[in-house]
């Protein structure tokens, strides 16, 4: 009888003890599924609403009418009287809830990929994009705020960049409000990493591949469907090329690392570069993307050029005038950007 009383009781911590471990597995389970899909709840009724904020990461500056809260953390609840604002010509706006997630949680909120709605909306505004596009009064009215956010993201440092980028794989729609948010931060926060990892090439489809240490690369498509929310945001491409034109020499400097990307905005002959930065930032860029040998063959050139320039002066470009002309008669439009880039040298050392 013993015997039986203490195998029972064994049976009864066995049966506790596994009780213990599904309950911790599923409470487990829910906590990550919540956490990898966030949402910002809106609840109203009575003439009050409350927002919860169920993401990993600070919200700030939230508005929703005429009532605004200046940070709802991660995990609070925001519960007030409801409000309309009114536009410009008297009429009400529609009661949609803005906001910008702060910028040290964002690579955070980024792995919360795509949330409802709200979230969705709240992650366009931090990237800086306007969302009351199309909507005349509302995107006068919300112009203050979306200046304030672009304001947020010149302000970016490398660092968050990084945070921004490393912390979860780089999954197109990821990619997408990056490489948007791109055109507004400092060209080494976001538009130099985006560059040496999305390739201007079109790619036919979303494919998922597995790099040497484990993670997951995702190619990126040039028409891209984006989850509900997210339909205005345009693809992670074209965006790349509005920042590099958005940021005009600085971008140049970006995009001379990578063949294919200077390929892709016209710079296919390098030597363009020449006219529009330093030299030697262009010979560190060669350098950079393995083009060693035309970096070296660029700087006996212009060693030779020098030397030409110090013994005949300005007679010096005459010679290159000459030899632009010889070309373009004969169809070389290499041949005569290298001679026209040759007197330009000549010209600036005398």
């Amino acid at each position: 009888m013993l015997s039986s009383l203490k195998s029972k009781s064994r049976h009864k911590r066995f049966r506790d003890s596994l009780c213990l471990v599904i309950l911790s597995t599923v409470a487990l389970s829910l906590s990550i599924s919540v956490s990898a899909s966030a949402q910002v709840l809106l609840n109203h009724s009575d003439g009050q609403f409350s927002l919860e904020n169920r993401s990993a990461a600070d919200l700030i500056d939230v508005t929703r009418g005429m009532r605004s809260i200046g940070k709802l953390a991660s995990g609070e609840t925001w519960t007030t009287e409801e409000q309309v604002a009114i536009d410009l010509v008297g009429k009400p706006l529609p009661l949609n809830v803005d906001g910008h997630i702060k910028l040290e949680h964002w690579g955070d909120a980024l792995s919360q990929l795509p949330g409802n709605q709200i979230w969705a909306r709240i992650q366009l505004q931090t990237a800086g994009l306007d969302v009351n596009r199309g909507l005349t009064m509302a995107s006068l009215v919300g112009a203050r705020r979306l200046s304030a956010n672009i304001s947020l993201l010149r302000r970016a440092t490398e660092e968050m960049g990084e945070a921004w980028i490393t912390s979860g794989p780089l999954t197109p729609l990821k990619a997408g409000i990056l490489a948007f948010a791109s055109r507004y931060t400092p060209v080494p926060v976001l538009l130099t990493k985006l560059l040496k990892q999305i390739k201007p090439n079109n790619i036919s489809q979303d494919t998922a591949t597995v790099d040497q240490r484990g993670a997951k690369r995702f190619e990126i498509v040039d028409k891209p469907t984006w989850p509900e929310g997210y339909e205005t945001l345009p693809s992670p491409r074209s965006s790349l090329r509005q920042a590099i034109e958005h940021h005009g020499v600085e971008g140049l400097r970006a995009i001379l690392s990578s063949k294919e990307w200077s390929v892709d905005r016209g710079f296919s002959d390098i030597q363009l570069a020449f006219a529009l930065i330093p030299e030697n930032e262009v010979l560190e860029a060669l350098n950079e993307r393995g083009d060693r040998r035309e970096a070296k063959y660029f700087i006996i050139r212009f060693n030779e050029e020098k030397s030409l320039s110090d013994e005949l002066g300005p007679k010096a470009a005459e010679q290159m005038i000459r030899k632009i002309l010889k070309a373009r008669e004969l169809g070389d439009s290499g041949g005569a950007i290298s001679h026209a880039t040759s007197t330009a040298f000549i010209m600036a050392e005398t």
